[in-house]
């Protein structure tokens, strides 16, 4: 498993230079957990979904120590540069073609109220 974290980094170095991001990260800077924080799926080689992703919290930045954490492939794919409004915004129309424009309507108004917009 240190030889896949390893070259997970080493990549994700190569990636940074080509881009010309900042990279300042070694394997001990670090947290690989079990699971991934956004999405809750074990983090594992075996499918393309469940692999380690490095994402950059913020996406202005490079891969810095206290920028980048490790999530799973496709949450990173996801999260891609929207901002959290833009996401609020797709996870909204989800939940409009899912359940309902009444519970859409619900849902943004208990999203306001959490964030003191109402």
């Amino acid at each position: 498993m240190k030889y896949l974290l390893q070259k997970k980094v080493a990549q994700v170095r190569k990636r940074a230079w080509e881009k010309g991001f900042e990279f300042n990260l070694k394997v001990r800077d670090l947290h690989f957990p079990d699971h991934c924080p956004v999405l809750g799926i074990p983090l594992d080689y075996s499918t393309l979904d469940n692999t380690p992703s490095m994402d950059r919290i913020d996406p202005k930045r490079g891969y810095v120590n206290g920028n980048v954490r490790v999530i799973s492939h496709r949450a990173n794919t996801l999260r891609g540069n929207g901002s959290a409004l833009e996401h609020l915004e797709i996870a909204m129309d989800s939940v409009r073609l899912e359940h309902g424009e009444e519970k859409a309507r619900e849902c943004a108004e208990a999203v306001k109220k959490i964030l003191g917009l109402v």
